[in-house]
């Protein structure tokens, strides 16, 4: 804890900023579903507003990989069991409270939730993938040059562009939720911090800049794709491998790398942010998550609609913080414990 209170806090405030953004992705068009064309001719203006949310925030999952190539993985058992600790602590006791208040069965699907073996929390299995190759990618990284990683950078998303993004040619890369499109955005993030050049070294207030820009670009061009009949194909737009949404997380990431600060509060909350995605997306908590957004968003409209929103998200937010520092605490009494009896 003494280590993580005395980083710097830029990147720590962008892991806070991302696991915000997946807040908003998963209130956004993964439960209120994508705008249609009659959405856009009757409230243009609520059709927009989703399409600008849903522009700021998919870089959300993008954005934490790239975190993690910036810093680079350094796989150790310790660091291992920590992560799964947290996620099991969350997955295992969520289910024991959803039992025990009657709002899960007992059941083999409940139990193999709890330990990852159906097709929810997708990201917890793609991130240990990518931990599981991280001393085989750095090591790669280590012997190549930047000529040899610019060109396997360029071969790799313009394969995932073309067979993942523009056609659907590789079913195991589309929409990024998988190990091998985190892997290009390890190394993309590796590369950039390891051969700085004029165009990743400006100015933060230029990259946020770029990165509003690219959003309202993104906006207007669904949009204008939904309202004239065409938005079958908006969903794809708002993929982790579509090259728009991976320049956004890139510019996005850059504009935090130029900002210097400390904060204890911040590292504090960034390091056990990741704590807000297990509890939301946990297969027991996310059918009441999405179902209270649906409810607010129709019981309310305007800036009464976003502000209740905003509350409802902040709460799930402190909820999940406040849980995961008891996480801390009992992760550290354990520790304490083995290291004595050694």
């Amino acid at each position: 804890m003494t280590k993580v209170l005395q980083r710097k806090s830029n990147m720590e405030l962008l892991r806070i900023v991302a696991m915000m953004l997946v807040l908003i992705v998963h209130s956004d068009f993964f439960t209120l579903g994508i705008p249609t064309q009659e959405l856009c001719k009757i409230s243009p203006g609520f059709a927009f507003g989703k399409y600008f949310f849903q522009s700021i925030s998919i870089v959300c999952v993008n954005v934490f990989i790239l975190i993690s190539g910036w810093f680079g993985i350094k796989p150790n058992w310790k660091s291992f069991l920590n992560f799964l600790f947290q996620c099991l602590f969350f997955s295992i006791g969520i289910y024991i409270v959803c039992i025990i208040t009657g709002l899960a069965n007992f059941s083999i699907r409940g139990i193999a939730e709890c330990f990852f073996l159906t097709n929810s929390y997708w990201f917890i299995k793609a991130y240990i993938g990518l931990y599981i190759f991280a001393p085989m990618i750095n090591a790669f990284i280590e012997n190549k040059g930047e000529k040899d990683m610019r060109n396997y950078l360029l071969a790799y998303f313009t394969f995932q562009t073309v067979f993942a993004w523009l056609s659907t040619g590789a079913e195991f890369l589309i929409a990024g939720l998988n190990t091998l499109s985190f892997i290009g955005l390890y190394i993309l993030a590796r590369f950039v911090r390891l051969y700085p050049s004029k165009y990743t070294t400006l100015p933060a207030k230029i990259y946020f800049f770029l990165f509003f820009l690219i959003a309202i670009f993104s906006t207007i061009i669904t949009f204008i794709l939904t309202d004239l009949g065409i938005g079958h194909i908006v969903g794809r737009f708002y993929t982790y491998v579509n090259p728009i949404v991976i320049l956004a997380s890139l510019t996005l990431m850059l504009a935090f790398t130029r900002l210097d600060f400390k904060s204890k509060f911040i590292n504090w909350i960034a390091c056990s942010c990741f704590a807000v995605y297990l509890l939301h997306v946990n297969p027991n908590v996310i059918g009441h998550f999405c179902n209270t957004i649906i409810k607010i968003t129709q019981e309310n409209t305007g800036i009464i609609m976003l502000l209740y929103l905003f509350v409802f998200l902040l709460f799930v937010f402190i909820i999940s913080i406040l849980i995961d520092k008891l996480r801390i605490y009992v992760w550290t009494t354990l520790n304490n414990a083995i290291e004595r009896r050694k």
